[in-house]
């Protein structure tokens, strides 16, 4: 699926993350459940978002951040590009949100910690910070994050 997004036909991806959250109630269990509940809805609103769907995109943004984690989005975190993408077009509360419910992926003792051994490491409260930014209806530094492809 990620191959397909990043392709020069990215709307190719939108049966691949169709597929995948089909199957999705086949693998409750399994490591990769979390992965594909968030990146199939994330893959699907920035296909709607591109569209100019900007409804749809709310809702599988929505949807996305139902994700119960996985060992990739705990470590890690989600891809954050819908959510930028959003924010860019004023959907503030709905990111707002969005970033609320992902906070499970990150245990900010975790971030505090790595805020310690490295330096440029500069915001141990991201969650925090970037929803005192949306709620200015300023559009967050989602770093890295943002553009990571589902």
């Amino acid at each position: 699926m990620d191959a397909a997004f990043k392709s020069s036909n990215p709307a190719s991806a939108r049966p691949l993350a169709v597929e995948f959250l089909s199957s999705v109630s086949t693998i409750p269990c399994d490591w990769n459940y979390g992965n594909a509940i968030h990146n199939a809805n994330s893959v699907l609103g920035l296909l709607a978002l591109h569209e100019g769907k900007k409804a749809e995109a709310l809702t599988f943004l929505k949807a996305s951040s139902m994700s119960p984690g996985s060992p990739q989005l705990n470590s890690y975190g989600p891809s954050l590009m819908l959510a930028h993408e959003l924010a860019n077009v004023g959907e503030y509360d709905a990111v707002a949100q969005y970033v609320q419910n992902i906070g499970k992926f990150w245990n900010p003792d975790d971030t505090r910690a790595i805020a310690l051994l490295l330096p440029f490491f500069k915001d141990p409260d991201l969650i925090s910070t970037w929803l005192k930014k949306l709620q200015r209806h300023d559009v967050p530094d989602f770093g890295m994050n943002a553009k990571k492809s589902p």
